[in-house]
This record gives C-alpha cells, sequence and structure tokens, in this order.
C-alpha cells in the first residue's frame, strides 16, 4: 500500500475493547532523530498534540521509519 506508491497517506480507525486507535501515516522523509512532539516549534504539530491530548484526551505516539506515523489512543 504505501510502499508501491510514492506519495501515500494513509489514515485508519480502529476500536478494541472501549479504546480507540488512530493512525495517520504516510511514506515520506520521516522525522529528524530525537524528534518530540511536546517540543516542537511549529504551529501545526503544536495544535496537533494539544488536539489530541485536549480534545480526544489521548495519548499520542509518534514513529519515524519509512515515513511518519503518527499513533493516537483513546478511549470512547
Amino acid at each position: 500500500m504505501l510502499e508501491n506508491d510514492p506519495h501515500a497517506i494513509t489514515i485508519a480507525l480502529t476500536r478494541n475493547a472501549g479504546e480507540y486507535l488512530l493512525t495517520v501515516q504516510d511514506n515520506g522523509v520521516g522525522l529528524p532523530p530525537g524528534f518530540d512532539i511536546t517540543k516542537t516549534k511549529t504551529l501545526g504539530l503544536k495544535l496537533v498534540n494539544f488536539l489530541a491530548k485536549h480534545q480526544l484526551q489521548a495519548k499520542v505516539e509518534v514513529a519515524s521509519k519509512n515515513g511518519t506515523e503518527f499513533a493516537f489512543r483513546f478511549k470512547e
């Protein structure tokens, strides 16, 4: 899916035992080593982090391998 397309974004939402997992993934260049979303200076990522924590009460996980993946875990 992502491997075959030079410009791809995948969004998925799954539910398991009352917990939701929302993932947003791309196959771009990824993030720099040591990236910390809580210390970012860009407005877009500050908004992503703020809304995830305060609107969804979500735990945010960021992975950067073969692109970037943001995972948001939250309860019903």
